[in-house]
């Protein structure tokens, strides 16, 4: 059993309640503890032996929900598990696409919906490069975020935060420059920001 020493004190017990409250037998399939098996793929007799399965994945749980499963069901539970893990991945990804495809419709259209929602840049400059960022400005269209860059001084470095429905959606980090903004960092709904309308030349000095 991989990381024992994370599981209750008590996990013996725990797993023999468990199938025995499943009658010994798989709660998937069926098979009883202790059955003879030809495995498909080897020919090879194998011994059934039931394992209390984590419904929830949380073995370091004091008072888990428990399943009695054969090695077979177990594998195919934990198999499931990870697909639903991975669709789950998909669906955020997703989300984050969605989320920043809406953000930039309205923010480069100057939609009326972007203050309803609560969308907005905010500007925060890095004064000296150290590590306090202090409040410069905030926009509601890409006009108003070029303005504000624009008129930082060359060799500023600023933050710019992206919120959308009262939550930051993405944030990027930038430098004045004498030709415009160099981009240092990106993230989620921000990545890509310049090419959106931000670097298309009219923040230049």
């Amino acid at each position: 059993m991989r990381l024992r020493w994370a599981y209750p004190a008590n996990w013996p017990e725990l797993a023999r309640a468990c199938k025995e409250q499943a009658g010994w037998r798989c709660e998937a399939c069926g098979i009883a503890h202790g059955a003879q098996v030809v495995s498909r793929r080897t020919g090879e007799v194998r011994t059934v032996v039931l394992a209390a399965a984590h419904v929830d994945h949380d073995f370091w749980n004091q008072t888990p929900r428990l399943r009695a499963l054969c090695p077979r069901c177990h594998a195919r539970y934990d198999a499931s598990r990870e697909e639903r893990v991975r669709r789950v991945a998909q669906e955020r990804e997703r989300h984050q696409w969605l989320v920043q495809r809406k953000f930039v419709r309205a923010f480069v259209g100057r939609s009326p919906d972007v203050a309803g929602y609560g969308g907005a840049a905010l500007v925060y400059v890095c004064e000296g490069c150290s590590s306090r960022y202090d409040l410069v400005g905030r926009a509601a269209t890409f006009d108003d975020l070029r303005a504000l860059v624009a008129a930082l001084p060359v060799g500023t470095e600023c933050e710019v935060q992206l919120w959308f429905s009262a939550r930051v959606v993405g944030v990027g980090r930038y430098q004045r420059v004498a030709r415009g903004v160099a981009v240092l960092a990106e993230d989620a709904v921000a990545a890509g920001l310049f090419h959106a309308g931000l670097g298309d030349g009219s923040c230049n000095g």
